[in-house]
């Protein structure tokens, strides 16, 4: 007498849920949860989420432009457009198109990304005191306070820019990674730190791809000085430049950055 099935694989086939559905569904609920965070986050600080945080606000936005925030496991959302007074809590990567411009703002500090560029903006986190900023192409200025204990870097295919406090603009291409200083002073290395120099006001810092440049340093051209102004900000904006903004982001979750 043959063997009866087992009524597990029919309740199985019955019951069985696509894998696609469930990651969606996964997702989803990251999502409302993420949104249900910042809402408590913006509640419980009285709606100033930036100042709460430490988090960048987009003060400014020009052409194309699109963010997707990096998730804890390293896996990306899906590409978005930002709005003007968005708190990036989360990682973020920002990418510019054509003639497409951001402007981030966090206590005075600014990043000014111009077109043709993407750039990494960190998680949120008031009590880490550093910030690590990732340009893998393109173009960017950041106007930077000074504050002895915190450490502001950023990091690109070929060097790394360690700042204390000061003006400078960072442009990556395909053959070289340029820092170039207008105000104050810059340490930069290669990412292997074999090589290292400190550079002014008025001074450029280039590595190149090739196995083995060394940091080149000179004085800089007017090619190469930056050329992105920091535009003035809006109230609300500028409110924030002091830790005093309103945190009035676009409530979608999405947000990142620090």
């Amino acid at each position: 007498m043959p063997a009866a099935k087992p009524r597990l694989s029919s309740l199985t086939r019955r019951f069985a849920i696509p894998t696609a559905a469930l990651l969606l569904f996964s997702l989803s609920v990251g999502i409302f949860a993420t949104q249900a965070q910042d809402q408590q986050y913006a509640r419980h600080y009285g709606g100033d989420l930036a100042a709460a945080t430490g988090a960048w606000r987009i003060a400014s936005l020009e052409g194309e432009v699109r963010v997707r925030s990096i998730l804890a496991d390293s896996q990306a959302a899906n590409w978005r457009e930002p709005g003007i007074g968005e708190v990036l809590i989360q990682k973020t990567e920002v990418e510019t198109g054509q003639l497409g411009r951001m402007w981030l703002i966090r206590r005075g500090d600014m990043i000014a990304i111009d077109e043709k560029s993407r750039v990494t903006i960190p998680a949120a986190n008031n009590t880490r005191p550093s910030t690590l900023i990732e340009q893998s192409i393109g173009r960017a200025n950041y106007q930077v306070n000074t504050r002895p204990e915190w450490n502001f870097r950023v990091k690109t295919p070929y060097l790394v820019a360690v700042v204390k406090g000061t003006t400078f603009g960072v442009s990556v291409s395909g053959r070289e990674s340029l820092v170039s200083v207008s105000e104050g002073k810059v340490g930069v290395s290669s990412r292997d730190g074999r090589d290292s120099a400190d550079i002014s006001a008025g001074q450029s810092a280039s590595l190149s791809n090739e196995a083995g440049a060394s940091v080149d340093v000179s004085e800089t051209s007017a090619a190469a000085a930056p050329g992105l102004d920091f535009p003035t900000p809006s109230a609300s904006a500028a409110s924030e430049s002091n830790g005093n903004g309103n945190g009035n982001g676009n409530g979608n979750g999405n947000g990142n950055g620090n």
